[in-house]
């Protein structure tokens, strides 16, 4: 039998726990899984590179073993270029979420933790809404919903915009990489429009220690996990150029349609701070780009 140990107010087994974790080839999933080290034992799902292979857009049946104590689910699609694409995202977002629920209760898993993102909380009205926005919120009614009705503990968490040190954010975050690029050949960083508009970018390692202290916590939470302070395109790229010791210039191109502000964070402050609450260490955007430009520069 495991004995407990009491550690900042959580419950801690002495024993690994061991966790199922979906996506592990996508850059959140599989630094995710890196940052965890051995301090768990791991099971990976998901279409290849894994441990149980399965799509969750078009397999039924998530078959996972009877001794997992808590899923982290990363699995996501984004894409929405084509009707297909949107189908895609509409099975594996919104199905894919029910079957690992499912997965939970045929195989007595207590705890699921559903790796969101803030854009499910962008208002219908929002040029950034989307598809992905409403698949993602589909996603959390759905778990909420059979969670509830199975005595399933869930946790929902909602990222802002991710970057790190490891390699493949750039894919889904290719504004703030486009300037990274250009910073360490000292190019120009090119800002559309005469609006230095507000952006809200939260480190993978601040994520993954939220999502390890939910984890220990078994915290039954709805989780906005974004860093308290927003900053402006040109405050971003001042940082950049700073900690990647580029000459690059900062240039609006007042011939560009304005970029706007993203919707939901324009008041950081104001939303619950899970770190803070909780005391889980937390790196600032400007620390964190220079953890990103030594790995950069070792490219």
């Amino acid at each position: 039998m495991s004995i407990p140990v009491i550690e900042r107010g959580r419950i801690k087994m002495s024993n690994k726990r061991k966790l199922l974790v979906s996506a592990p080839t996508s850059a959140v999933g599989g630094n995710f899984i890196k940052y965890l080290g051995d301090r768990y034992k791991v099971v990976t799902v998901g279409r290849r590179e894994s441990d149980i292979i399965f799509d969750f857009a078009r397999d039924t049946n998530l078959k996972i073993p009877g001794d997992i104590d808590a899923i982290v689910h990363f699995a996501a699609a984004s894409d929405s270029s084509s009707d297909a694409a949107i189908m895609e995202m509409i099975q594996t977002n919104i199905a894919g979420v029910l079957k690992v629920c499912m997965a939970a209760k045929r195989y007595g898993v207590g705890f699921v933790v559903c790796i969101s993102s803030i854009s499910a909380a962008y208002p219908e009205t929002s040029e950034f809404y989307s598809f992905y926005s409403l698949t993602k919120k589909q996603m959390e009614e759905t778990a909420k919903l059979y969670c509830k009705k199975n005595n399933i503990k869930l946790c929902i968490i909602r990222p802002g915009q991710i970057f790190g040190e490891g390699y493949g954010y750039e894919k889904n975050q290719p504004m703030l990489y486009t300037m990274i690029r250009n910073a360490m050949e000292n190019k120009q960083i090119s800002i559309y429009g005469t609006h230095d508009a507000i952006r809200n970018y939260i480190f993978a390692d601040n994520l993954f220690k939220l999502v390890e202290e939910v984890i220990e916590r078994q915290a039954e939470e709805m989780i906005d996990a974004i860093d308290p302070q927003n900053y402006r395109l040109s405050e971003v790229a001042e940082i950049i150029i700073d900690k990647f010791k580029s000459s690059s210039e900062i240039v609006f191109c007042e011939e560009k349609p304005d970029i706007q502000d993203l919707p939901v964070i324009s008041k950081p402050d104001e939303m619950e701070n899970f770190f803070l609450k909780w005391k889980v260490p937390f790196i600032g955007f400007e620390k964190a780009m220079g953890l990103v430009s030594k790995q950069w520069f070792q490219k």
